[in-house]
């Protein structure tokens, strides 16, 4: 008997922004977060109609510089971390 094909899946993304203006044309924010991905899901492509479950678990930082060089152009530089 072939079962019908599933998958369950659920996701939390907490983040938050903290930004400081360091002069009237330049700025620093710092935005951490916190990740989890979690999935079961029946393998019904395979003959023993296997049940895998996985999931990730990533915590990172997002940081970026904001310079107002003119009225219309801004430059953006950032480094990133997971």
């Amino acid at each position: 008997m072939i079962h019908d094909a599933y998958r369950e899946w659920s996701s939390v993304r907490l983040a938050s922004t903290w930004q400081r203006k360091l002069s009237a044309n330049r700025s620093f924010s710092i935005t951490p977060y916190f990740r989890i991905n979690q999935m079961e899901f029946r393998q019904h492509y395979l003959p023993s109609e296997a049940i895998e479950e996985n999931s990730h678990y990533s915590v990172g930082m997002l940081n970026n510089f904001n310079w107002q060089v003119e009225d219309n152009l801004i430059l953006v530089m950032g480094i990133d971390f997971e």
